[in-house]
């Protein structure tokens, strides 16, 4: 449920918003409810922050991918999303083999700290608004 919120949010409610300032804040919130989820022992608060993951995630993975559509050319947009649905999901499976041997190793809650800090890091230094002053420049 929280996946087709974020989802649908972008296309819906979020419309018209700037994307860029979008990402970056659900990139945050992302980061909190997986820290959240990932230090939570007890069952019922388990799973609103489960809710709250999934939205935030596909929110932020639905606005990157609504950003990088509209911002690209026509004529090389089809190459360029390929790439990018090549490198974003292709990535997927080395972070899970990572992810279960730590876990193996710690658990499940030094793997979801470790996720929420990337995501943190990521929140507070992504410059989306950089990247489209770039592309008008060369224009």
């Amino acid at each position: 449920l929280g996946a087709t919120t974020g989802a649908f949010s972008v296309g819906t409610w979020l419309a018209g918003k700037d994307l860029a300032v979008v990402v970056r804040f659900t990139l945050g919130a992302f980061a909190l409810a997986l820290g959240a989820f990932g230090a939570n022992h007890f069952l019922p608060f388990a799973f609103p922050l489960a809710y709250a993951v999934g939205a935030c995630y596909f929110t932020t993975v639905t606005s990157l991918n609504t950003l990088l559509q509209s911002s690209l050319a026509e004529a090389v947009r089809g190459r360029v999303m390929a790439l990018w649905i090549m490198a974003f999901g292709g990535v997927i499976p080395f972070g899970l083999q990572w992810g279960g041997w730590l876990a193996q190793r710690t658990s499940m809650t030094v793997v979801t700290t470790i996720g929420a800090a990337v995501l943190l890091v990521l929140a507070l230094t992504t410059d989306l608004h950089g990247a489209r002053r770039l592309e008008r420049q060369q224009v």
